[in-house]
């Protein structure tokens, strides 16, 4: 009997409801907000013709293989610091199963994972670091070589 009268009730009172939020929303003159022009997700400039001279070549060459070296061993070195990791890990799990008592179990593993997530994050800060400073120092020698922006995503070479 309720669930009756209040969806009668809803039923006309919802239709009176909406004519009247309409009504007013018209008699406030409400504006609709104006959209901004899309932002470009990098904000790299207009790209202009690289200098064409085999000096400036031969210089940007030089400044992109040592970038790449810098990032090649960066990621080399965080693979192997993961994999000491992992191993460090592997064992004291392993030693960790060794332990009787539940307790002293339990926390034994949880010390194991805690210690490992600290040590991956801090392999991954690592890595981070090393490749925004070889993206600077990259940037630095373009410049130094006046070479315009070449458009690279500094971001790309984390997609793996």
């Amino acid at each position: 009997m309720i669930k009756r009268k209040i969806g009668l009730l809803l039923t006309v009172t919802a239709p009176i409801y909406l004519f009247a939020m309409s009504a007013l929303a018209q008699s406030m003159s409400i504006q609709q907000p104006t959209k901004l022009p899309q932002l470009e997700r990098y904000n790299v400039p207009t790209i202009q013709p690289i200098q064409n001279s085999t000096a400036a070549r031969l210089c940007a060459k030089t400044a992109v293989e040592k970038r790449e070296t810098t990032i090649i061993n960066a990621f080399n070195t965080f693979s192997s610091s993961v994999t000491s990791n992992l191993s460090i890990r592997q064992t004291d799990l392993s030693a960790a199963w060794d332990i009787t008592d539940n307790a002293m179990r339990r926390t034994a593993i949880n010390n194991t994972w805690s210690k490992s997530k600290v040590a991956n994050s801090v392999s991954r800060q690592i890595l981070k670091k090393s490749r925004i400073q070889a993206w600077k120092d990259f940037s630095t020698a373009r410049k130094a070589c006046q070479i315009n922006p070449t458009g690279e995503n500094p971001e790309a070479d984390i997609t793996i």
